[in-house]
């Protein structure tokens, strides 16, 4: 997710990929007053439809990131590697994408696809820095977390 100057500009560039007329129609009301209140990002969590249909070929977060952003992940990945901990990317992961910070995952098991409705995803959380400030402190200010 980058940190909040990459989160920043990927909103303003996604508010402007739904501008687009043809897109806009298709947004469920509530993704159109996401748009014009700024939180755009909540519109990749949709399950309404029209809104998964809009959000195709949307841009990527990753091509946004900043250069701090970018260092902290490649370090991510490579202390990942160095435990021997598999992982693979995920640019269609969607958790929640407006009070993550930096990073956010899920663990996932096989799946038995004879059993209807079984979920594959053990678990699933990330960093929450900005969230803690807005939520739990007095003095607003924010704090490393991760749930």
């Amino acid at each position: 997710m980058g940190d909040l100057e990459s989160r920043k500009r990927y909103c303003a560039v996604l508010i402007e990929f739904f501008k687009n007329p043809e897109r806009f129609e298709k947004l469920s009301d509530l993704s159109k007053s996401r748009i014009q209140m700024g939180n755009p990002l909540r519109i990749l969590d949709s399950k309404e439809p029209g809104d998964i249909e809009a959000s195709k070929d949307c841009p990527r977060i990753s091509e946004y990131l900043s250069k701090e952003s970018i260092n902290e992940f490649v370090e991510l990945q490579e202390t990942l590697k160095g435990l021997d901990i598999p992982f693979v990317l995920n640019e269609n992961l969607v958790r929640g994408l407006d009070y993550y910070t930096k990073t956010c995952f899920e663990i996932k098991i096989k799946a038995d696809p004879t059993k209807e409705r079984m979920r594959d995803t053990l678990i699933g959380g990330g960093r929450y820095d900005l969230l803690i400030g807005q939520l739990a402190r007095e003095d607003n200010k924010d704090m490393p977390a991760i749930g």
